[in-house]
């Protein structure tokens, strides 16, 4: 999956495992909607893209959830993490049904 991450976004921006099946990418001056498209390719990439899990389970497709924070929404308050945000976003996709991208509680 990192592969495929990778081939999406510039060389510019930082990809980093969060956890065991979490990833974080760091989008260096990009704007919002800059941000909200990478993403949106980053999900479609990935679930169009066929994965090997072992040996003795069949290849197949996964599909991704994705919550978008950005440094702007810290500016009035300073005790949010942009982490704690992005992962309430994620959290948020999942229990929506997966497969989609959160960028505000709006989404």
């Amino acid at each position: 999956m990192v592969e495929k991450i990778k081939c999406v976004i510039f060389s510019k921006d930082i990809l980093c495992r969060y956890g065991g099946e979490e990833f974080v990418v760091i989008f260096t001056k990009t704007s919002t909607d800059g941000i909200i498209k990478a993403s949106e390719k980053i999900r479609e990439t990935i679930a169009h893209s066929l994965f090997n899990f072992d040996n003795e389970q069949k290849a197949g497709y996964v599909t991704i959830s994705v919550g978008i924070a950005t440094f702007e929404e810290l500016a009035d308050d300073f005790e949010k993490s942009i982490l704690r945000i992005a992962d309430d976003r994620l959290l948020k996709a999942k229990s929506l049904g997966k497969n989609r991208i959160i960028f505000n509680d709006l989404s």
